[in-house]
């Protein structure tokens, strides 16, 4: 089988389980998400935030960590894609400190994206505190999408905050790995 006609099907399939997900149980709760999860590893995570994207955009507690995940895997497909298809050198760089130098708009960039991160979790836990209007999980998720994922983690363990929340106890840590391996992807194209 050729790989456009398999990578086709399990968006297809993957869509259709995210609309069969959504149908069937709506908000009461992921009822298949192991399903959604096979499917995601196998290549149909793009089928399978599409079917969110139309579906089931409302990100609330009970999908948010599948959701999290799912953009994981997305992400993971999409650079070993570019790392494996696009080409890549024939010595692998683990240079990162040299990477870093070179690229001084990037180093700002996550510098910046970080300490916003770092801040925005310290306000969020002081906003806990005294009972006011809190940050919503998804700009925080969000943040340490764009990059911020380790000031996330920092902050989330510095201030104790969000720390039993799966979403973001196990899912910073997934977005570093996944942000460490793109720059990796990076460095060596």
């Amino acid at each position: 089988m050729r790989p456009e006609y398999y990578l086709a099907g399990i968006n297809l399939a993957g869509f259709c389980l995210e609309a069969a997900d959504a149908w069937l149980y709506g908000r009461s709760g992921r009822r298949i998400n192991g399903i959604l999860i096979a499917a995601g590893l196998f290549g149909g995570a793009p089928g399978i935030l599409a079917g969110i994207l139309i579906l089931d955009r409302k990100a609330d507690k009970s999908n948010m960590m599948a959701r999290v995940f799912l953009l994981c895997v997305l992400a993971l497909e999409i650079l070993g894609l570019v790392f494996f298809r696009g080409g890549h050198k024939d010595a692998l760089s683990f240079a990162f400190p040299e990477f870093f130098s070179a690229h001084r708009v990037f180093s700002a960039y996550l510098l910046a994206v970080n300490a916003v991160t770092f801040a925005a979790f310290g306000i969020d836990k002081w906003k806990a505190v005294r009972n006011r209007k809190r940050i919503r999980i998804v700009t925080l998720l969000a943040l340490a999408f764009l990059g911020g994922a380790a000031g996330g983690l920092a902050a989330m363990y510095l201030f104790r905050h969000k720390v039993r929340k799966s979403y973001f106890a196990v899912g910073l840590p997934m977005i570093l790995m996944v942000q460490v391996l793109a720059v990796f992807c990076v460095m060596n194209i």
